[in-house]
């Protein structure tokens, strides 16, 4: 059966009464809106986003409070516009649901400051037992789904699905968008990020919003400005050892330089070109601070300290498999809370998605001031890490 008239029409005026509302709130919400298919359908319990629309049970939508109505489009709105159904892949949908849930729940709530009643983020910390705030959704799924007994308690409480556009002879459009999505996703994140900024409603977008925003933009970065951003800053700590010129009762502070572990891969997959290249991210790096480089293929070799840009050449071994554990198991027997820690490779390694693999990069990027992972040909995403492309001009 096909919605009547007087309830297309009623849908229709509350999203139109939301999309004014988002303009005036929410500027960053209204830009995707604007590009969203609407449709009225019975043949889904109560929401759903796909990869392109929104459809709406009428009588579920006439169930909800006016302030319930805009959470659950804001909602939806991150759903299409952030990819989760065309990022579930072949992935567990009912797992992958849960994640996206959460990840959509957190966007809005960090933007609005309430959310629908969706799983949370909080609630799959508990879960999982670790802080998966900063990970992307399928940073967040692989956890899951390689957790048994978490696994089994997700499935079935999202009622959800995130899935491919479905025909569906019974439903009628609402409103309709502009074609633009999936295939324009990034471009009109990049709008609506644009369009907050300049009406400047609700001041900087949250960080946890942004994060979520990364997942789909591609940041660029310039190494050489993150180099100089963090190498080189002092950090202070208070000591008794210490003597406080200006009360003796208080103690006093010491200092520590930020030191930069970088660990290069010298293996056979790695051309010319790209040890060049990463040689003048270790030289740019070293000529700012204290620089300690491990060179490591299917084996870690000693730490040393650069003092030169000249010996950086000069101590490089390598030449065979790519294996990162052994590399990051020493990173992680030197490194401190004041030190930033960079990993330079071409991204095909062999022991990535290993547990003990992820285990060392996780635990690398709780102690570490700060973590980069800088890859020319595979893009990895280890959990925590800031992941960028390197690009080698030929």
């Amino acid at each position: 059966m096909k919605p009547d008239p007087e309830e297309v029409k009623a849908i229709e005026k509350s999203v139109s009464d939301i999309a004014v509302f988002f303009t005036a709130n929410y500027p960053f919400l209204f830009i995707p809106l604007l590009h969203v298919n609407v449709y009225a359908s019975y043949n889904i319990e109560k929401i759903k986003a796909s990869q392109s629309s929104i459809t709406i049970n009428p009588k579920y939508w006439a169930s909800l409070e006016k302030e319930e109505k805009r959470l659950e489009i804001a909602h939806q709105i991150m759903h299409v516009v952030l990819l989760h159904a065309k990022r579930r892949e072949k992935r567990i949908p009912a797992l992958w649901n849960f994640v996206c849930c959460a990840k959509a729940n957190q966007a809005v709530e960090d933007l609005c400051g309430a959310a629908a009643n969706y799983p949370t983020i909080q609630r799959l910390n508990v879960l999982l037992g670790e802080n998966v705030e900063d990970y992307s959704a399928e940073e967040v799924y692989n956890i899951l789904v390689s957790d048994t007994h978490a696994s089994a308690t997700v499935k079935g409480q999202v009622e959800e699905d995130l899935g491919e556009e479905e025909e569906d002879a019974e439903r009628v459009l609402v409103r309709k968008g502009s074609g633009r999505l999936p295939g324009e996703a990034k471009e009109i994140l990049i709008e609506a990020r644009r369009f907050s900024e300049i009406t400047k409603k609700t001041g900087t977008l949250p960080l946890g919003l942004l994060r979520n925003i990364d997942e789909i933009i591609e940041k660029k970065i310039n190494w050489e400005e993150f180099i100089r951003a963090h190498l080189g800053e002092e950090k202070a700590d208070t000591c008794f050892a210490r003597i406080n010129r200006r009360n003796p009762d208080l103690p006093g502070y010491e200092g520590y330089d930020t030191r930069f572990i970088i660990a290069v891969d010298t293996s056979g997959s790695i051309t010319d070109k790209e040890l060049s290249v990463f040689l003048g991210v270790v030289k740019n790096a070293s000529k700012r601070g204290k620089v300690v480089v491990i060179t490591w293929d299917a084996a870690s070799y000693k730490p040393f300290v650069v003092n030169s840009p000249i010996q950086v050449k000069k101590q490089v071994e390598g030449g065979g498999g790519t294996m990162i554990a052994p590399a990051l198991e020493k990173v992680l027997s030197i490194v401190t809370p004041f030190d930033g820690v960079v990993v330079l490779t071409d991204g095909e390694i062999y022991d990535y998605q290993e547990t003990k693999t992820q285990r060392l990069f996780k635990r690398i990027n709780e102690v570490a001031a700060w973590t980069l992972f800088i890859w020319t040909t595979r893009k990895r995403n280890p959990p925590g890490w800031l992941s960028l492309q390197l690009q080698i001009k030929e």
